[in-house]
């Protein structure tokens, strides 16, 4: 007998994944393209053109570090203030080395093709992420979209007369355009995605989700803190029974796996000691006083705030008040829309006895994410204070995975107004992101095709390691030398937020030795600074020109009407 065809199957609830990936990537293009990926390009004369200050700077200090990084190898050396070894962490640039190495230029690498791999790599983990936690095509849409675009609410403080801070955009996706904060992200988002699939045997994934986290330690520390924090807390307190030893494998693993990098940097923190002023300290409150006040109050960005911080001064009335009226404001723009997402931690925590592993990936990102505000509002980092402000990363940005589900739930029944809600919540911070930072942003600086033959010149002439004495300070504090990002070679002292790692005093003898050899016409004292320094070249472009007749102690080495490149000659 004939039986009659079997009913079609019903799609899965979660079925197709073409237009979350396609979305996905389009919005981390998008992102890139806006924010970064226009820097460092040639205009029909060769000049390379750059805009925005973070989207500038910030790329081409970590392709001064890679290039470095590939010129002289480990320990990875800090350019900007003479080629000082530095504790930074070594995975971004080892990989940035590495493309350079392959032949790519590092100016493409730093502006484009990395910050593109990074981001889509990010919106592709939140696509995986948000299937894995049950979600509909149209929530992984959601998710992967707003993990690279879903802005923070900050635009709407505007109505109250607040001004809008570009600080703000630690609680939003414009530096996923050009940070390892992405990368550092998708690793995370990755651990979580193993945990939920783990099989029977957890105890082999729990090995691979501990190297994913230790991963995270070497790309982007601000990361790693709550999220190895988490992940112990959900290893260590009412582990669902099924996976508990796989999860207190990977805390273990994630432990010991960062401990050489951690003891390494340790001990160059040690010999560094004196040399540079860093670290991370204790500071109740700061971060959102210091937000709040520049919103509301003097509206002046000092650091003062954080640099006299005294514990006894949170007894103080008005300043408990201001605490806690500035953790309230910087809560509620920090999570904004991602409130979402707290109902459905919640709720997914508690299964643990049908889904174990979507009920210990809950428990994770929630602890972490609690951890990382807590750690935001707490601590603080020296010299730059406000990049503790990146420990609230996995409570921003980590959070839209989680509350993809819920959305996709009401974009299918049409609730249409807490979707618009949202949206008001949103698309603000997206928009500062997308166009104020990035379309729009100003032009930042111009080098020209004459200044980049000048300092490639300088590169063929000199050994990796010889320091550079140039004026870039003088000029402009918030754009690094090109000699260091274009040439590879160190200079004495460039770009203000890296010479802060110096102590005062030596900051100040460098500050004014560049006086001296660079705005004065004293030529016995321009000898005295250019022999103090221990430059072993010196290049004065045609904006700065040395104000005295070079004598002896400097020989012209290389000269275009850009500037002139002079050989330091040893006395007699």
């Amino acid at each position: 007998r004939r039986h009659p065809p079997a009913p079609a199957a019903a799609p899965e609830p979660g079925g197709g994944v073409a237009l979350p990936v396609c979305l996905a990537l389009a919005a981390a293009a998008l992102l890139v393209v806006a924010v970064v990926a226009r820097g460092g390009l040639a205009a029909e004369d060769g000049t390379l053109l750059f805009a925005g200050r973070d989207s500038s700077n910030d790329p081409l200090v970590y392709a001064a570090l890679a290039l470095g990084l590939h010129e002289t190898g480990l320990p990875l050396a800090f350019p900007f203030s003479g080629g000082a070894p530095t504790t930074s962490t070594y995975l971004p640039y080892g990989v940035m080395a590495g493309l350079h190495a392959l032949g790519v230029p590092m100016l493409d690498v730093a502006m484009r093709l990395l910050p593109l791999v990074d981001a889509a790599s990010l919106a592709l983990a939140a696509v995986a992420l948000v299937r894995a936690l049950g979600g509909s095509p149209a929530a992984a849409a959601l998710g992967g979209t707003l993990v690279v675009l879903g802005g923070e609410p900050s635009l709407w403080l505007r109505l109250l007369g607040a001004q809008h801070l570009d600080t703000w955009t630690f609680f939003g996706p414009y530096l996923f355009a050009f940070n390892p904060g992405a990368a550092a992200l998708q690793l995370a988002f990755a651990a979580m995605l193993l945990v939920i699939t783990m099989g029977p045997d957890p105890r082999r994934a729990g090995w691979v989700v501990g190297l994913l986290v230790a991963a995270v330690f070497e790309t982007k520390l601000f990361v790693w803190a709550p999220l190895f924090a988490g992940l112990l807390g959900v290893a260590l307190v009412a582990p669902p029974p099924s996976l508990a030893s796989g999860l207190r494998r990977a805390a273990a693993v994630a432990g010991l796996a960062v401990l050489p990098s951690l003891v390494e940097k340790l001990a160059w923190a040690r010999a560094l000691a004196g040399r540079e002023v860093t670290g991370l300290v204790a500071c109740p409150g700061c971060l959102p006083r210091y937000l709040a006040d520049a919103a509301f109050g003097s509206r002046e960005l000092s650091f003062a705030l954080f640099e006299g911080f005294t514990a006894t001064q949170l007894l103080e009335p008005g300043v408990l008040v201001g605490t806690f009226a500035g953790v309230a404001l910087l809560l509620a723009v920090a999570l904004g829309a991602r409130t979402v997402a707290l109902p459905a931690l919640r709720h997914g925590s508690r299964g643990a006895g049908a889904a174990p592993g979507r009920a210990a990936a809950c428990r994770w990102i929630g602890l972490a994410a609690a951890l990382g505000l807590a750690g935001a509002l707490v601590f603080t980092t020296r010299p730059h204070y406000l990049n503790g402000a990146q420990f609230a990363w996995i409570a921003t940005c980590g959070l839209w995975p989680f509350a993809a589900p819920t959305l996709g739930r009401w974009w299918s029944g049409r609730r249409i107004v807490p979707l618009v809600l949202v949206a008001a919540l949103v698309l603000p911070g997206t928009w500062h992101a997308l166009v104020r930072l990035g379309f729009a942003a100003p032009g930042a600086v111009a080098v020209s095709s004459e200044e980049l033959a000048l300092v490639r010149e300088l590169r063929s002439l000199s050994a990796p390691d010889e320091v550079v004495l140039e004026p870039s300070m003088l000029q402009s504090t918030d754009f690094p030398s090109p000699v260091t990002w274009h040439a590879g070679r160190p200079v004495y002292l460039s770009l203000l937020s890296a010479a802060q790692l110096l102590p005062e005093p030596e900051l100040f003898a460098r500050h004014e030795r560049l006086v001296a050899v660079f705005a004065g016409t004293d030529r016995a004292a321009a000898a005295v600074a250019i022999r103090e320094s221990g430059a072993r070249w010196l290049y004065a472009p045609a904006a700065w020109p040395l104000r005295f007749e070079p004598g002896p102690e400097l020989a012209i080495a290389v000269r275009n009407p850009a500037g002139v490149v002079y050989r330091v000659v040893d006395g007699p």
